[in-house]
């Protein structure tokens, strides 16, 4: 173990120490480490100035439009919500609502739960369409 320094007389007398830190190595401590983060800070300032300078000259060349508020007429699209809004408003009439396709024909249109149930109770519709038969690997073995 370290031994504690003992007190001199004066302090024991006083009853506290009498002897002050020597301030002149504390000062110049400080200052120095002042200078040296002043130092620092000046280099950074320095350097960063450069690297700009350096990407300034490599970045390309930015558009004249980049600058600008709003894109050149025609702007496509002013109103993204009531577009999107007209969009659904329209699918679901499509979805959901009876209508002539061509009335001459008797085609029409059904919304898509109906079509569903008469699918389901009438079956797909007979084509004349003929069903390609896919080969299978006996056939193919044969015509070769």
């Amino acid at each position: 173990m370290s031994e504690q320094p003992t007190p001199s007389a004066e302090s024991l007398q006083a009853k506290h120490e009498t002897s002050d830190v020597h301030s002149k190595p504390l000062m110049l401590s400080a200052l120095g480490l002042a200078a040296a983060v002043a130092l620092v800070c000046l280099f950074l300032i320095w350097f960063f100035d450069r690297l700009e300078g350096w990407a300034h000259r490599r970045d390309p060349r930015l558009s004249p439009l980049v600058g600008s508020q709003a894109a050149p007429s025609p702007r496509l699209q002013e109103n993204p919500a009531g577009d999107l809004k007209r969009m659904r408003a329209a699918e679901d009439q499509a979805l959901y609502s009876y209508r002539w396709i061509d009335k001459e024909r008797g085609v029409v249109q059904l919304p898509v739960e109906r079509a569903m149930e008469l699918l389901l109770k009438e079956g797909l519709p007979k084509t004349k369409a003929e069903v390609p038969r896919a080969e299978t690997s006996d056939e193919k073995e044969a015509s070769q």
